[in-house]
């Protein structure tokens, strides 16, 4: 029997997401990911779609999922996100349950449970017979060492890239094992650096000690007029969080007291000197 084929001049109508998309983890970028996947297939079908994001432990959480997952009197398609799911209370969980067996037209549910604590719950979800179905996306974390070069490495070839075993190493070292971070630094160097593979010396030359920011390597870098050096600082030492904004303008502050200080010994000596 042939199969049926896409009349030429046509395109592929766009995948429709699971009703129930159970996402089982706390690794934030692949939840993110996760969620992001879902949204933009919903918007392929109606770009319309609304977001609605519910956190399980808010206070009257219960009452806005059941608000989110009824019917509008205006219609509206929409994607509601629950996270929090393993730290829900069993009220919460029964109205996810109901409303994810009834949902209205272009209603799409994506809930978000660590795996840990309230496993019971999850058991609960995983058992619904949601018409349409249920997908469940592994989240886990990302361990460090083989798991994250591993990781790193995947990345690596959806971008159609190649990035060497030092490189991998120079960038975990320069970094850190933080998986956000990692993935961000390997598309500044893909950005950054045209030809293929990605080696240690190329790794180095851009992040070298950027995980070690401190606010006196900002300050230093501000107040010798190295512009760019200084940004570099700036964004790494807050994406990592080993420098705060207050903290700083601080350093930045403590810089020009240091600079002023210094300067004016020798601004009195050509004053007396005169």
């Amino acid at each position: 029997m042939l199969c049926p084929m896409t009349p030429p001049g046509t395109s592929k109508p766009p995948q429709e997401p699971a009703p129930l998309t159970l996402l089982t983890g706390s690794e934030p970028l692949l939840l993110s990911r996760a969620v992001a996947r879902v949204v933009a297939q919903a918007r392929a079908i109606d770009p319309q779609v609304e977001r609605r994001d519910i956190d399980a432990q808010a206070p009257g959480a219960g009452g806005d999922l059941l608000t989110a997952l009824s019917p509008s009197l205006f219609g509206g398609a929409a994607v509601v996100v629950v996270s929090g799911l393993a730290d829900a209370d069993e009220s919460l969980s029964s109205v996810l349950s109901a409303g994810v067996l009834d949902l209205p037209p272009e209603t799409w549910v994506v809930a978000l449970h660590s795996g840990e604590r309230n496993k019971r719950a999850l058991a609960d979800l995983r058992s619904l017979a949601v018409p349409g179905g249920i997908e469940e996306v592994a989240c886990a974390r990302v361990k460090p060492g083989r798991p994250t070069r591993e990781l790193l490495e995947q990345e690596a070839r959806r971008a159609r890239r190649r990035i060497t075993a030092d490189g991998l190493d120079a960038l975990v070292m320069a970094i850190g094992s933080d998986i956000g971070l990692l993935v961000g630094a390997l598309e500044q160097l893909f950005a950054d650096n045209t030809e293929d593979p990605i080696d240690g010396a190329d790794v180095t030359a851009t992040f070298s000690g950027v995980a070690q920011v401190s606010g006196f390597q900002l300050a230093d870098a501000v107040w010798d007029a190295k512009a760019l050096v200084a940004l570099e600082r700036l964004r790494w030492g807050l994406s990592s969080q080993t420098m705060t904004g207050a903290g700083a303008v601080g350093s930045l502050a403590s810089g020009l007291r240091a600079a002023i200080d210094e300067r004016l010994p020798q601004e009195r000596q050509q004053i007396e000197e005169r």
